[in-house]
Order: C-alpha cells, then structure tokens, then sequence
C-alpha cells in the first residue's frame, strides 16, 4: 500500500462520489419541485426529510422497482454500519491483561460481546423509534454524543499514561543495560 493509494481511495474517490451523487439527485429534486408545483417541499413540510426521497422517487420511470433496491440498499448500509461500531466498541470494551500484539489487533472479539452490544443498541433504537419516532432517535443521537465525549476523554487519560510508563520503562532498560556493561 502507498500513500498516494490510501488517498486517492479514502479522500479522492468518496468525495469525486459524493459531488457526483448530491449534483445528479440535487438537480433532480430542485428540477422535480419546480415542475411538479412544490410537491417535494410539502412532503417535506408534512413528513420530513426522509419522506422526500420516496416521493422523489415516484417521479423516476420504474419507482415501483426502485423503492424496493433503495430500502434493500439501505438495509445493508445500515447493517454494515452497526456492525462495525459493535465490533468497536466490543473492541474498546475487551481486557487486556498483557501488552497488545499486531495479532490482538486483528483478532475479532468475542461473539458474546458482540451480542450483548448489538442487542442494547437495538433495544435502544426500538425504544427510541417506538415511543418518539424519529425525532426521537435523531434526538438521541444528538444525546449521545455526551457519553462518547467521556470515553473519548478517559481513552485519552489511558494514552496519556501509557506513555509516560513508556518512557519510565525505556529509562530503566537503559539504566540497567548502562549499569551491565560497567567495568568493576
């Protein structure tokens, strides 16, 4: 891998991606909105910003086939996602009684960690979703920022620390190895 590699794939393409994306639907919602009589700004008025891309969507030739991929789409998306930030935050959570290794780094954690994560956040969700619909989760997330701050901070103090033990442990390696080689 070379750097020139890491950022054509990782910075270059998603954002060549993103303007091409938002550029094509963009115009196509402001082009449909103006033709249509502000059909798209009274959905959004009356259901929000995710009703506007299913009703977008009925003005594209084949919606009846394209709703279907969409949500497919958006399924995996989401799938994907939750996924990872399980497998994160399992990661975050997992002990460690000895120095890590290139190998623990790469080991995935334990399925049962897994598990217990992905069924809090899913309950969490369904609750959210169920009892203060989507304003609900988007007030969540919004929410749930406070705590990640907190962890982030501790996994900062934790950082902190090991390198100052670090740099301790460095000094006595080469205390003793300076005391070793004396001559008597």
């Amino acid at each position: 891998y070379t750097v020139r590699a890491f950022v054509l794939v990782n910075l270059i393409l998603p954002a060549l991606f993103s303007l091409l994306w938002m550029s094509v639907f963009g115009v196509f919602a402001m082009e449909t909105d103006l033709a249509e009589g502000g059909v798209l700004k009274q959905t959004l008025d009356a259901v929000g910003p995710e009703g506007v891309m299913f009703r977008a969507l009925d003005f594209i030739p084949l919606a009846s086939v394209l709703v279907p991929i969409v949500l497919i789409l958006s399924f995996i998306s989401y799938v994907t996602a939750a996924d990872s930030n399980t497998e994160a935050i399992s990661q975050i959570c997992k002990t460690h009684d000895a120095p890590m290794t290139e190998a623990d780094e790469t080991e995935p954690t334990a399925p049962r960690l897994k598990i217990i994560w992905v069924i809090l956040l899913c309950l969490m969700a369904w609750i959210m979703v169920t009892f203060s619909g989507i304003d609900g989760v988007r007030m969540l997330s919004n929410v749930g920022g406070l705590p990640a701050l907190f962890v982030v901070l501790g996994l900062q103090v934790c950082l902190i620390r090991m390198v100052f033990q670090a740099d301790d442990l460095d000094r006595k390696q080469v205390d003793a190895a300076a005391e070793a080689t004396e001559p008597v």
